[in-house]
């Protein structure tokens, strides 16, 4: 039998999907991999659901306290989130990454705003671009481990002319962030893109259970219970995040 997730102040009645979200402050877009549906779903009310950008995600259903329902995704295979780069942004997300080159969150338009989450090899690059590459913002963090359920997040504020992108492993405890010094004020216009890669090699994929968005900056406490509360998701499925 699937894993439920449960209703607690949403109400998804309308399509028969509940779900227990984790802070007070509901992310706008949550997309999970579910045993009934063959890719990412988005559980958030009223929002867009994912879209089939190249190739064909594989999707993997689940087993309660065995194992996470998961989407493949890299080389190939591109899902588009309909999830706006918002001027600030709070991401969370379970993951496990591969050896290769692969685009955990990215954008096909880099202008006039733009944030890239990728994978090379050990390292986790975090590129926001804006005004077609006049201002950068690059936070890497290097030590990527590989081949198991992690829990990623990242947050950046575009809302001033010294913007700042971080990032943090909250498995592993990696981290990276800053802030930057731009010429003007950015207003984002992109949505992101879910997989593709640098190369078409086998191990530049991943697997993607939880992509969490929301359009604002959390704050300690928040993130601390969304991060608790997605590892209490993991486990239910008896996976170690």
């Amino acid at each position: 039998m699937a894993l439920a997730i449960t209703v607690n102040d949403a109400d998804f009645s309308d399509n028969s999907i509940g779900w227990e979200a984790p802070t007070n402050a509901q992310p706008a877009t949550a997309l999970f991999a579910l045993n009934s549906a063959s890719g990412l779903r988005n559980l958030a009310a009223g929002g867009l659901q994912p879209t089939t950008v190249a190739g064909t995600p594989t999707f993997t259903a689940g087993v309660s306290g065995k194992s996470l329902p998961f989407v493949t995704l890299g080389s190939n295979a591109t899902l588009e989130s309909n999830q706006l780069l918002t001027p600030q942004i709070t991401v969370l997300s379970l993951l496990n990454i591969g050896t290769g080159l692969t685009n955990i969150l990215n954008m096909s338009i880099a202008e006039p705003a733009a944030l890239f989450t990728l994978q090379r090899g050990s390292l986790m690059n975090n590129w926001l671009v804006c005004g077609s590459g006049s201002d950068q913002l690059t936070e890497n963090s290097n030590g990527l481990v590989t081949g198991s359920w992690q829990i990623h997040a990242w947050q950046c504020d575009i809302t001033t002319k010294t913007p700042s992108l971080n990032y943090k492993n909250y498995t592993t405890g990696a981290s990276a962030g800053g802030t930057g010094s731009f010429s003007s004020i950015y207003t984002p216009q992109s949505t992101f893109e879910l997989g593709g890669s640098g190369d078409q090699a086998a191990s530049s994929t991943h697997a993607a259970a939880v992509h969490l968005f929301w359009n604002s900056i959390l704050g300690t406490d928040d993130m601390t219970t969304a991060v608790a509360w997605l590892r209490q998701y993991a486990q239910a499925y008896g996976i170690s995040a």
